[in-house]
């Protein structure tokens, strides 16, 4: 519920009014978001719902830096206070904070960033009856680019995902994934790629650990004049460390996609498209190949008034299950943002989520309503 508030409101740091400033590279905003929402399935429940409204309060603080600088960033700290009006014990305090920032001289290109966040939600592969999961999210990620030449470039990385679960049953796991990127400009917008990206992942409870190989070609750049992005196109390997019985014939190398787009074709306009294809835990300590289709936009009825929308797919395939698990997801919404002055905005948002599987008590809807108010001065 917290994302979902969240991300329909995003104001711009650079259209707030600054409390207190450090120089003339730092501001230190007070940052708050409030909601209120109706959820008719707060467990995610295949059989009987269970609905409740749900009071919501992001209190937090965001400093910006280097606006003008080489090293620029922003750096937060904020937590959630849910509550619930019936399902009390699933009341939550959750704290959320992290960094970003990066650095830029032309030739070379450095990004950092690094986030701890405690999420209170259940989805389609972790879900209790009666309870609302608790999960522990760290992220880091450091990378970086450099000119070798006139027309090519080198990028290469390092990032660490690591997750955590406060409730017995569920498995905790540890993943690293380090890319590597050659590029080549054949146009002054647009770059070709060849890259290798190599992912550990660490499960505990025993369950098999593995890694992937990911060999890609790709593009990024400016399309058109109305289409920019980033994909990656290639094969993706993986090996097992010991064999997930009982039908580890079912894993086997595939297509590997990665791309993101964005799309303007007004200036009021935007969409934005995502794609994946891989391997990934589930926090139950399966293995699944998840492919994933995501569609958003933005539209500008006039200077105070938006139109939020937005709908993404995910089919996960279980190939240990016997048989084998199949999950079609649906997430979708839309809703009106109102930006009454640079520090504040409401919105009214609505969203569904379907979860169609061949597994026998496993399927589930669930929508919610959200009014939020967010701040920020």
């Amino acid at each position: 519920m917290k994302a979902a508030a969240v991300s329909a409101l995003g104001l711009s740091s650079a259209h707030a009014v600054p409390e207190l400033k450090f120089g003339d590279n730092a501001e230190l905003f007070v940052t708050g978001t409030a909601s209120a929402a109706y959820d008719d399935n707060i467990f995610l429940s295949s059989g009987k719902k269970i609905g409740d409204e749900i009071l919501d309060f992001v209190p937090g603080l965001d400093l910006p830096f280097g606006s003008s600088s080489e090293v620029s960033g922003d750096a937060f700290a904020r937590v959630d206070v849910v509550d619930y009006a019936k399902n009390t014990a699933q009341d939550a305090r959750l704290p959320d904070f992290g960094f970003d920032s990066k650095y830029d001289e032309g030739k070379s290109k450095l990004t950092a960033s690094a986030s701890y966040a405690v999420i209170a939600e259940n989805n389609a592969t972790i879900r209790l009856n009666n309870v609302i999961v608790h999960s522990d999210l760290t992220n880091a990620n450091l990378s970086g680019e450099s000119s070798l030449t006139e027309k090519t470039s080198l990028g290469a990385g390092v990032q660490y995902a690591d997750s955590k679960y406060d409730q017995t049953g569920f498995v905790n796991s540890a993943v690293v994934s380090v890319p590597l990127d050659v590029y080549y400009s054949f146009s002054p917008k647009t770059d070709a790629s060849a890259g290798y990206e190599y992912t550990n992942s660490q499960q505990n409870e025993g369950r098999p650990n593995y890694d992937t190989s990911f060999l890609n070609v790709g593009l990024r750049g400016e399309f058109t004049p109305l289409l920019t992005g980033q994909v990656r196109v290639g094969y993706d390997i993986i090996k097992f460390d010991k064999q997930p019985a009982p039908h580890a014939s079912r894993y086997g190398d595939e297509l590997g996609v990665d791309g993101l787009f964005t799309y303007e074709p007004t200036e009021k306009s935007s969409y934005s498209l995502k794609i994946s294809n891989g391997y990934a835990n589930t926090g139950t300590g399966s293995v699944v190949r998840n492919l994933s289709v995501g569609v958003n936009g933005v539209t500008e009825l006039d200077p105070q008034w938006r139109l939020l929308s937005g709908v993404d797919y995910t089919h996960q395939a279980y190939p240990s299950g016997n048989p084998e698990r199949q999950d079609g997801i649906w997430t979708g919404s839309a809703g009106f943002e109102y930006l009454y002055s640079t520090y504040a905005n409401l919105s009214l948002t609505y969203a569904l989520d379907d979860d169609s599987s061949n597994a026998p008590g496993l399927t589930y809807a669930d929508s919610r309503v959200t009014l939020a108010l967010n701040l920020r001065y």
